[in-house]
């Protein structure tokens, strides 16, 4: 199974990076924060995105260098829906994504506190998980959230993830939206 699919693209072109940077210092405390979609994207990849689903607003992941607590786990839309895939862009640092086989019986699902009706996980604390892939190296990934997965930054920066999500077109034609931008919009 692939778990990500890499695209080398210069995140300047597509990244709003002051405003991602300065949300990231005001919430450095924090493991996740919300930022609004409009600003923290570049209009014309935001325009692009927007009628294929694109939220109001994104996830922006902080994880201190050091922090090798994977906190394991599968996203949600609704408690029986998982979410199939994100576009993440690292803004700073790179630290390892890892994925794992979902164990018999599953895990513990929750729900963050941030967004309590939209951001449903499984849990996978404690346990013992046989691992699928491993995302190491460069900036900008389509990553499987529908699977068990996990982030550890063993890295000696703090790592900065701004996670894009649409609507769910499958593994393969979400590649090609993507793909379909990167191609045509940034020459």
């Amino acid at each position: 199974m692939e778990c990500y699919y890499k695209f080398d693209i210069d995140t300047t072109q597509i990244l709003n990076l002051d405003y991602i940077n300065r949300k990231a210092v005001e919430n450095s405390g924090k493991g996740m924060t919300l930022v609004i979609s409009q600003l923290a994207l570049k209009p014309s990849f935001f325009n692009y995105l927007k009628p294929y689903g694109l939220r109001d607003y994104l996830m922006l992941f902080l994880r201190r260098s050091g922090n090798l607590n994977e906190e394991t786990h599968t996203d949600y839309v609704t408690d029986e829906q998982p979410h199939h895939y994100s576009l993440n862009i690292l803004c700073q640092g790179q630290g390892t994504m890892s994925w794992f086989y979902r164990p018999e019986g599953g895990g513990q699902m929750l729900r963050h506190p941030n967004d309590p009706t939209r951001i449903i996980y499984e849990t996978f604390n404690g346990m013992e998980l046989d691992p699928i892939d491993k995302w190491t190296d460069g900036k900008i990934a389509l990553v499987r959230t529908g699977i068990p997965h996990g982030v550890r930054n063993d890295g000696t920066e703090d790592r900065v993830c701004l996670s894009i999500r649409i609507d769910d077109y499958g593994w393969e034609h979400a590649k090609e939206i993507y793909n379909n931008f990167f191609k045509t919009s940034l020459q």
